[in-house]
């Protein structure tokens, strides 16, 4: 794999010299955070002290898992012995997989692992650490393929993200908003009979679920489905005197009422659609 080396600070030719002929030490990879951050005059002050030290400092890179999704980022910090430090050289080995900036922000681009370095000189001796970042796709999925509701009723979809965090950069909609509407919070609420969809999408991910509405009054039929692929009525539970029929369940045709659907159901009032294409014998017996 091509390696790109991208170098974030400014160097002078007589440094870059010097560059060349210095000892490389690796340092370790993650630790803990530290709570000093050293710049300026207090960053070469704490350098003077390491060069009288017989042993040599090591460069640390703290940072959490280095685990990303696509479009996830992660900040980094280097610590030099133990105390965090701004004036280290960041690159990425593969700028396709994550990007770093001079201020150790990662950014996840593309699938797969790439060597994050970190680099500081101290007394013309080159001090790098290193980690790999492994970068993978992430996944976002709504639970349900369709939701069916009746008019005025809500319901709060249910989902699952891959990372967590993902889940703030949402943007839920809704495909006609007469018939069902949604909010942030992912709640539908159903304002009139129809069908259509409702959407969540973020730069990363896109969903998409089907969206039933019937009118509360079809409640307490029993679907069947039919040899020819759509439905029938079968039989009729609930205690309401005036019942609609709809034209289509699960946004499937309804075609048929069986014999006895609505036998002793002391209707008031039946709401046929123009989709009933036959009706059994005795079907509204002692209707």
């Amino acid at each position: 794999m091509k390696k790109h080396r991208k170098l974030l600070t400014i160097v002078s030719i007589a440094f870059l010299a010097t560059l060349v002929s210095c000892d490389i030490i690796p340092g370790s990879t993650l630790t803990s955070p530290s709570s000093t951050t050293l710049t300026g005059d207090d960053l070469s002050s704490f350098l003077e002290s390491l060069s009288s030290s017989s042993s040599s400092p090591a460069l640390t890179i703290q940072g959490g898992e280095n685990r990303l999704a696509i479009g996830e980022k992660r900040q980094l910090r280097a610590l030099l012995d133990g105390v965090e430090t701004t004036e280290v050289t960041w690159w990425s080995q593969s700028l396709d997989v994550c990007t770093i900036d001079e201020n150790g922000l990662v950014e996840a681009i593309g699938e797969g692992a790439s060597i994050i370095f970190a680099e500081i000189v101290v007394k013309g001796t080159v001090i790098q650490a290193e980690i790999t970042i492994e970068v993978y796709a992430g996944s976002f999925e709504i639970d349900e393929e369709q939701v069916y509701l009746y008019v005025r009723e809500a319901y709060d979809l249910k989902f699952s993200i891959d990372p967590i965090e993902c889940q703030d950069s949402l943007t839920w909609t809704s495909g006609n908003e007469s018939v069902v509407t949604v909010d942030s919070t992912r709640r539908l609420v159903a304002t009139e009979i129809g069908e259509t969809w409702v959407a969540a999408e973020s730069n990363q991910f896109y969903d998409a679920c089907n969206v039933y509405v019937r009118d509360p009054l079809s409640e307490g039929l029993e679907f069947s489905i039919k040899p020819d692929g759509t439905y029938e009525i079968t039989s009729y539970t609930s205690s309401n005197e005036n019942v609609v029929i709809p034209e289509y369940y699960n946004g499937i045709p309804v075609t048929s009422i069986a014999s006895l659907a609505f036998g002793y159901s002391r209707l008031k009032s039946l709401s046929i659609p123009s989709t009933i294409q036959e009706i059994g014998d005795h079907a509204f017996y002692f209707s």
